[in-house]
């Protein structure tokens, strides 16, 4: 293979050896740490640098820093030119959010149960969540486990969970689901209960027309009518979260939600609150 293998692409020099029973390389100053590689190839090994570097700094690459350095280093003396990063991600929330990283990895490796104490509410409470993955959403972490106050597979900000105990004695509860298909049928993250879906539609008004077809709500978006003076409707089926409640409200008044009709009241509750707090008296003249 080492010879042969245009997959490899070594084409080592190398004979059997009947003498010794192996295989050798008839050029001694050959070695597989010295085969080059082709521009193109340099080129993507320097693109995944430019995002894994998005993440230095922070407790999530800590253990990697150092390999980063090396690998860049390799490439930058193989190269006569340097090229500054042609890519940026946001990254501002990771080190705060996610201090617990490899302890979060070795409790869903492991199959470990946890206390917790949960401060995202005001009454903080101790729980004991069943971890099994790490999700992350617009720069925010979460743990998706089993709770067992709830009785129910849930998100957790990473964030709020403060004191993490393992329980080692305890015994390991995992609820089958499908974790690919639990978040396609969600926008962002949130809790997904008897996986009810609704079809939700909305009507843009013609400023939003590009951002709404460029960056779909969700994958099942799909036109319903366009109007002749660049207003649409949308409609998706989703369930529903809080994340999505959200990217409809950025919209303000260039959006409107047509049904479910309970949707459809949230949002005007949601409406009627923003007028109370931006009611203008004299003094706002």
């Amino acid at each position: 293979a080492m010879k042969n293998s245009i997959l490899l692409g070594y084409f080592a020099p190398i004979n059997f050896n009947r003498y010794e029973n192996g295989y050798e390389y008839t050029d001694p100053e050959y070695s597989i740490d010295t085969i080059t590689l082709n521009h193109a190839e340099y080129d993507v090994l320097e693109n995944i640098l430019d995002i894994l570097y998005q993440f230095k700094g922070t407790q999530l690459s800590e253990n990697y820093t150092n390999a980063l350095d090396k690998i860049s280093t390799s490439i930058l003396s193989a190269k006569e030119n340097y090229k500054n990063p042609i890519i940026s991600m946001e990254t501002t929330s990771l080190s705060s959010s996610l201090n617990d990283i490899d302890v979060y990895l070795h409790l869903i490796r492991e199959h470990i149960p946890i206390s917790v104490q949960n401060t995202q509410n005001r009454k903080s409470k101790n729980e004991i969540l069943h971890p099994y993955m790490l999700k992350e959403h617009r720069n925010r972490w979460y743990l998706i486990a089993y709770s067992e106050s709830h009785k129910d597979i849930r998100p957790f900000k990473i964030a709020f969970l403060k004191k993490i105990e393992q329980l080692n004695g305890h015994k390991f509860i995992f609820k089958a689901y499908d974790a690919e298909l639990y978040f396609n049928n969600l926008v962002g993250v949130g809790i997904y209960r008897s996986n009810k879906k609704y079809k939700v539609r909305i009507k843009f008004a013609a400023e939003a027309y590009d951002n709404v077809l460029s960056t779909p709500l969700h994958r099942s978006q799909k036109i319903i009518k366009e109007y002749k003076n660049g207003e649409i409707i949308i409609e998706i089926e989703v369930g529903l979260t809080v994340d999505l409640f959200h990217e409809i409200l950025a919209y303000g008044h260039y959006a409107t939600v047509l049904k479910p009709k309970w949707v459809t009241s949230v949002f005007k509750h949601f409406i009627s609150v923003m007028v109370k707090n931006y009611k203008m008296s004299k003094d706002d003249f």
